[in-house]
């Protein structure tokens, strides 16, 4: 095993350049979110390939060279989805209808959210996806953490989704009214944090990657680990 190495802890691993040789200077594959192998593999790689010892491998795909799309953190996909594309999407992904095209491929791992009526088939899953009953005309997203105050929901439109890459808090100024008058959704990456009366209305209007919790139990958390 001397002068093999390892790789660990990637999101996208591209082996489709590799040679035979290449591979066999591999001694393991751990902990990676998709692994790109070329389409029509020879014997010769798809042998060397199999002595590489693996784990944690989330998906593997059979790919051309031409045909990968990668998308990395908060992306909103749609009309220029490539046509035919094979798409790696790693992270938060909005999927808006784009009529008239032929659906890419799509292999996800981490949060998806689809436009009502895309009819998106989603080929390989590690996370969550799911389908909205709405149209995302009015769409906000935020990249960052979110503060969310009655200033802020005020001037957002009814039907409204709010798209936050990362964690999302709720002000005390924030009324459960405020949410359900306007039919507003939020969708959120980590957590979402709100004061304990408003907690059940943020359950029931949200999209959330881990949990909904209250002030209380959110301080508790991060005394507990940390963050």
């Amino acid at each position: 095993m001397f002068g093999k190495k390892k790789i660990e802890a990637v999101s996208v691993l591209d082996l489709r350049n590799y040679t035979p040789q290449a591979l066999r200077k591999i001694s393991s594959i751990q902990a990676v979110s998709t692994i790109l192998l070329p389409e029509n593999p020879s014997p010769a790689f798809a042998e060397a390939y199999a002595d590489i010892t693996k784990g944690a491998i989330a998906q593997e795909v059979f790919a051309p060279m031409d045909k990968v799309a990668q998308y990395n953190g908060l992306n909103v996909l749609g009309a220029t989805l490539p046509e035919g594309a094979i798409c790696l999407c790693n992270g938060m992904t909005i999927f808006r209808r784009a009529a008239g095209e032929k659906h890419a491929r799509v292999f996800l791992s981490g949060i998806g959210i689809a436009e009502q009526g895309t009819g998106l088939v989603i080929e390989n899953l590690n996370g969550m996806f799911r389908e909205l009953d709405r149209d995302l005309g009015h769409l906000h997203q935020f990249s960052a953490e979110l503060r969310a105050g009655a200033d802020l929901l005020s001037r957002l439109e009814d039907g409204a989704v709010i798209v936050v890459g990362s964690s999302l808090f709720f002000a005390p100024d924030v009324t459960p009214e405020m949410i359900t008058d306007k039919h507003l959704l939020f969708i959120v990456g980590a957590v979402a944090v709100c004061p304990k009366p408003l907690l059940g209305t943020v359950q029931a209007n949200s999209i959330v990657g881990n949990m909904v919790m209250d002030e209380e139990a959110y301080e508790a958390f991060r005394k507990k680990y940390k963050v």
